[in-house]
C-alpha cells in the first residue's frame, strides 16, 4: 500500500509471541532514515499475519463496526527518525467508518493499552481526547501521549485507514501514499506499441501492470477490419478495467506512404490535397473511417515545411508555411467533426534533414519557420508531436523533446492550451547517447506531457521500468507528473 526501503520478515508459530518480537524491533537502530516495512509470517499455518490476527496478539478491543470496515491486508511499518521509531500501518477500508471511529475514540487510550505498552508508553497520555490536526489538504485525528512526539494518530480518507504513533509519521505516510497513487498513474504518460493482433494473457498481464495511457498500432498489429476492430474493443475494456480511463488509441493515418491501415478508402496523400474545403472533406471521411475502427487519436497531419531533398518531403503538403497552416488547420477541423483526436507534427519541424531522422540524431544550427502550427492551432488541436532532434540555436546539447529550454520555445509560439507529445523515445540513436532513465524522464522534466514508447529498438517493460524507477528514488519533480497526468486526463475525459 506505500513503498518501503527495506522489508523484515519475522517468522513465528503463534501470534502470542508478536508483542515480544515487537518490542525488540522498536529498539533497534535502523541505518538509515524511512520506512521499514516488518511482516510476521505464520509458519505453522503458512500465511502472513493479518491486521486482525496482529491486533488480538495485543488484546486490542476494535469495536465490531470498525473491526468489519477494515481490511485484513495491511502494510505494517516502522518508521525511523533520527533514531526514533515509530510504528504504523496502513490498510484500505470497505465502509465508511469515520462515525464508528469517533465513538471509539472515548475508549480507544484503554482499549490499545497492551500495544502501546510494547511501544515505550510509561503514562497516562496527557491530553484528555482527540484532537484534529491536518497535513497537505488531509485530516488527521491525534491523541497526545507524551511530548515527545508519541501518541495515537489517525486518518480517514479516499478508502484509506492509516494508524500511527506519531505526527511525522502520519505526515510522512501521506506523502507515501501520495506517491504511491501517483505512481499507479505513471503509465498514463506513455503510450507504447506491441507485438501481435490480438489481447494475448502476456499483452493482459502487461497493461493490469503497468497501465499504460495509450497504444500506437502499426501494420504488424492490423490484419483486416474485424480483426482490429476486436482488438481495440478488447485493449480499451481492459483500460477501463484497470483505469477507469478510456486508452489513447493512436495510428499514423497520414495518407499516401504512411497509411497504417491499408484497407481503409480514404488514404489521399497530404501533398495531393489542394485547398482547405478539400483538407475538410479528407479530415472528415478519414476521422469517421479511424472512428468507426474505435481509432480515437491519429498522429497526423505534417506540419513540416520542407525541400524535395529533404527526407520528410514526400509525406508534407509540399507548400509554404502559410499554404501548410491553412490546409493543416483545415484537415484537423475535419477530424475534429468526425470525433477523432489530433496530433499535429513534428515541432518545430525536419527541414533540411536528408536522411531518415530515425536512424540517426539529426541536429542543426537553424530553426525552422513555425507560423504555420501557429495557425492550425486555431483549430484547437489536442497534441502537439515534437521532433527528436537536436536544434543547437536553443539546446546545443539536447534533442527537442528532452530540453526544457526547447519546450518552452514551443510554448512561447503555440501555447500553453496544446498537450505535448513526443516522437517514438525507442531510438538506438538515442540510447547511443543517453542513459535509458534520460531518455525517459527528461520529456517530462522538460515540460513534455506524454512520451511514445514503440519497443522498436527498446522494450517497452524497461522505458516503463526506468521511470518508475528514478521516481521512486525521487529524480523527477511530482508536480511535473501530476500537471501531465491532469492534462491527460483531461484529454481523456472528452472521449468518455
Amino acid at each position: 500500500l506505500i513503498s518501503t526501503k527495506a522489508a523484515e520478515t519475522i517468522e513465528i508459530t503463534n501470534i502470542a509471541a508478536i508483542p515480544q518480537l515487537l518490542s525488540q524491533i522498536m529498539q533497534k537502530t535502523y541505518e538509515t532514515d524511512g520506512y521499514t516495512r516488518i511482516l510476521f509470517q505464520n509458519t505453522a499455518e503458512n500465511k502472513i499475519v493479518g491486521l486482525k490476527e496482529f491486533l488480538t496478539a495485543f488484546e486490542v478491543k476494535i469495536p465490531e463496526e470498525v473491526s468489519a470496515g477494515l481490511n485484513d491486508d495491511f502494510t505494517l511499518f516502522v518508521y525511523s527518525s533520527k533514531g526514533v521509531n515509530r510504528l504504523g500501518f496502513v490498510t484500505k477500508t470497505n465502509t465508511d467508518i469515520a462515525t464508528p471511529m469517533l465513538a471509539w475514540e472515548k475508549t480507544m487510550e484503554a482499549d490499545t493499552e497492551i500495544l502501546f505498552i510494547v511501544l515505550g508508553k510509561e503514562s497516562k497520555a496527557l491530553a484528555s481526547s482527540f484532537k484534529n490536526s491536518s497535513y497537505q489538504g488531509q485530516t488527521f485525528r491525534f491523541l497526545t501521549i507524551s511530548k515527545e512526539d508519541f501518541g495515537i494518530c489517525y486518518a480517514l480518507f479516499d478508502d484509506y485507514f492509516v494508524f500511527t504513533t506519531s505526527f511525522e509519521s502520519i505526515k510522512k505516510t501521506f506523502e507515501a501514499i501520495e506517491s504511491a497513487e501517483l505512481e499507479k498513474q505513471i503509465g498514463q504518460l506513455f503510450i507504447i506499441g506491441f507485438e501481435g493482433t490480438t489481447l494475448t494473457p502476456e499483452l493482459t498481464d502487461f497493461f493490469k501492470k503497468y497501465k499504460p495511457g495509450g497504444v500506437i498500432l502499426l501494420s504488424k498489429n492490423i490484419e483486416n477490419e474485424e480483426q482490429l476492430k476486436k482488438l481495440i474493443s478488447d485493449l480499451q475494456t481492459l483500460s477501463l478495467q484497470e483505469t477507469s480511463l478510456p486508452l489513447f488509441v493512436a495510428t499514423d493515418q497520414e495518407g499516401g506512404v504512411i497509411s497504417r491501415i491499408d484497407f481503409l478508402q480514404e488514404k489521399t496523400a497530404q501533398s495531393e490535397i489542394e485547398n482547405t474545403e478539400q483538407a475538410y472533406q479528407i479530415g472528415l471521411a478519414r476521422g469517421q473511417e479511424l472512428k468507426e475502427l474505435g481509432i480515437n487519436l491519429n498522429l497526423a497531419p505534417l506540419l513540416d515545411v520542407v525541400q524535395e531533398e529533404d527526407f520528410l518531403f514526400d509525406r508534407t503538403f509540399q507548400k509554404d508555411a502559410v499554404t501548410t497552416g491553412n490546409l493543416a488547420k483545415s484537415l484537423i477541423d475535419g477530424q475534429k467533426q468526425a470525433g477523432i483526436l489530433t496530433v499535429m507534427k513534428h515541432f518545430p519541424g525536419y527541414a533540411g534533414v536528408t536522411s531518415n531522422p530515425e536512424e540517426s540524431l539529426a541536429e542543426t544550427s537553424t530553426l525552422p519557420v513555425v507560423s504555420q502550427f501557429k495557425k492550425a492551432m486555431q483549430a484547437n488541436p489536442e497534441f502537439v508531436m515534437t521532433t527528436n532532434m537536436v536544434y543547437t540555436s536553443l539546446d546545443n546539447a539536447l534533442p527537442f523533446a528532452f530540453s526544457s529550454k526547447a519546450i518552452q520555445y514551443l510554448k512561447n509560439n503555440l501555447g500553453s492550451k496544446v498537450a505535448i507529445m513526443t516522437d517514438d523515445l525507442a531510438q538506438t540513436y538515442l540510447s547511443d547517447k543517453f542513459s535509458l532513465e534520460d531518455m525517459v524522464t527528461k520529456p517530462i522534466a522538460a515540460g513534455a506531457d506524454i512520451m511514445i514508447f514503440s519497443g522498436w529498438e527498446i522494450g517497452v517493460a524497461e522505458g516503463l521500468d526506468a521511470f518508475i524507477d528514478a521516481f521512486r528514488k525521487g529524480e523527477i519533480d511530482k508536480d511535473k507528473i501530476q500537471l501531465a497526468i491532469l492534462r491527460i486526463t483531461n484529454i481523456k475525459n472528452s472521449l468518455k
